[in-house]
This record gives C-alpha cells, structure tokens and sequence, in this order.
C-alpha cells in the first residue's frame, strides 16, 4: 500500500482526502448516522455503489467534490436511493451550492428519462429513484451562505417562493467541538476531531491528536483495513496542516498510542512516507519561483537573491492558501495587495493572525 499522494497536489489535499474517506462504507454510514439515524438505518451502505456520469463539467474542482452514491434499502434491495454528498473544505461557502446540486440530481433523473424511453418494452411508468442531497462541510467556521434555491432568485418575495423546493441536509463541522467528536462512538467522527483542530494551538492540537489515535486503537484488531485507512487520514492530516517543526513530536505520539509492534511500525513506515508537506512543497516552488524571477530581473546576487525572493514567494503563497481555506476564493485586489507585499516579517505576522480571524476584513495588511 502507497500513502504518497502528488506534491502537486497538496494544496488539493482536503477535498481529495475526504472524497477518498467516504467511498469507504463504514465512514458513509457513520455519518449519515450522525446527521439523520432513521435514514441511515434504513439503507444498505455496504452495496453502495458510485453512480458513474458521462457529463463532465467544466468547473472540474465541483465535479471532484461531487460523490453521488446509488443507495440500496435493507427492506427492499431491488429499491434504491441517490445519496448526492457535495464535499465543501473551505469557510466561504460556495453560494451556488443550491443551485449545483439541483443541477446534479436533474441529470441524474435525465438519465433515467432516457434510459425509460429507450427500453423496449416499457417496463411500467417512469418511477424516479429518490434524491437525498447532503453537502458535507469541514470548513473551520459555520456555513452562513446560501441553503435554499430561493435566496439565489431575484425579485419580489412571493416570486422567490414559487422557486423549486430542493431541501438539502448539512453536516456542518463547525457546529461541533473536538470533544463533542471524540465522544462519539464513530471511529470515522474521531477521527474528525482532528481536522475540527486544525486552527487550534500547539498543544492543543496535540492533545486532540492523542485522543483521536488513542481512540482508533481498538480497531487495529477488530477491524485492521480500517484502522490501517483511519490512522493514514490522521497521520497525513497531521503532517500536512500543521508547521514542520510539530511533525517528529506528533509522529511520536501517534507511536506511543499503538497497541503493538507491528502497528507501531505500519505507523512509522506511513509517517516517513507520505512526501512533503504543504509547508515544505510551498517553500520548494517558492524558491524555484524566486530564482526564475531573480534570474530573470538580471539581479548580480544572482541565486542568492532568487532565494531570497523565493522565501517571499512561499510566505505569500501560503497566506493566500491559509485564507483561502477559511474564506474560500480570494478577491483578486486582496491576492494583488499580497503580491506585492516584501517584507518578511509583515508576510509570516500576517500568516500567524489567519487561525484567529473571523472575517477577511480583519486583516491588517
């Protein structure tokens, strides 16, 4: 088993690891179970299959976020639901979300449409397949955009009504503290409380660790594929989002919390191999960056220079990403005023506030 993903894909990595987390059963079912136990208990998830599209849209990064899952019922397993789960990392929702996955679900009862229309004979009248729409939010502040179809309409108030009724659930990750999560009896909403973590000091973020990998330890027995799948969402979370200089201090706890041996050591090998971090990869193509430019200015310090202005190239490339992961898309005269920022300090003071801001507005550029 590999656990290197890309680098050039690291600025992508929430939404990719998330995708790949909830194509595994037990994690689908655990969280529908949290959002709606009636529901949950009422469908087969071990027979859940990815519904596969021929649409293709052009906005490729929704379409990556988009898992829409056919849903089979215990009770009758010739029957069967659409689960359409639409993954959103960042804190700055996606206003268009409603929209989006109305869009989703018309294409999937199209297809049906046709599909009715083309057989010979007819198998009875056209029945759509039901469509639960969930959109699955990890951002680190409460989702506040829009819900409803209606709030994207214009006009008089009782035009926006006669909009399409499309409810939609949300799991929402901001509504949920790290000890709230850990106290869940879900191993996959364990392992959650780490990501919830991820804006939290040092030693906080430590802590909430500790008690995700403590509580995964059971499973390295009973359920060893899983164990093996959840550690690797911690781990790599872990390595990925946090500074390089926690790394070895986390790796050592994620150790000490093993049960034994041999899953000490699939620990350490998934530790040593999971590449660079965000960090680390951002400061590489910075650096590269920087000498291409210095270079190409005819600067006489030459690299060292190009380094020079590589490291400026890393700080703002990683505040434009942190910012970016709490209020989504930035405005392209914020991302210019970034730009051409040349102090260093200024850069890494600016970087620190992210974890603390409420609202873009806030910061003291």
């Amino acid at each position: 088993m590999t656990f290197q993903l890309d680098p050039e894909e690291l600025h992508q990595f929430p939404d990719r690891l998330f995708r790949k987390e909830l194509q595994i059963p037990a994690n689908l079912r655990e969280l529908i179970e949290d959002l709606d136990p009636e529901l949950a208990a009422r469908l087969d998830f071990d027979r859940a299959q990815m519904w596969k599209r021929d649409h293709v849209f052009e906005d490729w990064r929704h379409f990556e976020r988009d898992l829409p899952f056919l849903i089979p019922y215990r009770s009758e397993p010739d029957q069967q639901m659409l689960l359409c789960l639409l993954l959103e990392h960042q804190s700055q929702a996606d206003r268009l979300m409603p929209l989006r996955m109305l869009v989703n679900g018309s294409m999937f009862w199209e297809n049906q449409w046709k599909q009715w229309e083309a057989s010979q004979p007819k198998p009875g009248p056209l029945e759509l397949t039901p469509i639960v729409p969930v959109v699955f939010h990890t951002g680190l502040t409460r989702w506040v955009s829009n819900r409803t179809l209606a709030e994207l309409v214009s006009g008089p108030e009782e035009l926006r009504q006669l909009a399409p009724q499309w409810p939609i659930r949300f799991w929402d990750l901001s509504e949920r503290t790290p000890e709230q999560l850990l106290e869940a009896s879900s191993p996959w909403l364990n392992a959650l409380a780490v990501v919830r973590a991820t804006g939290d000091e040092a030693n906080r973020f430590r802590t909430v660790f500790a008690a995700a990998v403590g509580r995964l330890a059971d499973l390295a027995t009973k359920e060893r594929m899983r164990w093996r799948d959840l550690m690797w969402m911690l781990i790599s979370w872990a390595i990925r989002r946090r500074p390089r200089q926690e790394r070895e201090g986390l790796v050592e706890v994620a150790l000490e919390y093993q049960p034994d041996p041999n899953s000490q050591k699939e620990v350490q090998t998934m530790s040593t191999t999971l590449g660079q971090t965000l960090e680390e990869w951002a400061e590489q193509r910075g650096i590269e960056r920087g000498i291409e430019r210095g270079i190409e200015r005819g600067i006489e310090r030459g690299i060292e220079r190009g380094i020079e202005l590589g490291r400026l190239e890393t700080a703002r490339q990683m505040l434009c990403w942190l910012l970016e992961d709490r209020f989504g898309p930035l405005p392209e005269g914020l991302r210019q005023q970034i730009e051409q920022i040349e102090d260093l300090a200024h850069l890494e003071r600016l970087i620190r506030q992210c974890p603390k801001l409420d609202l873009l507005e806030n910061l003291q550029l």
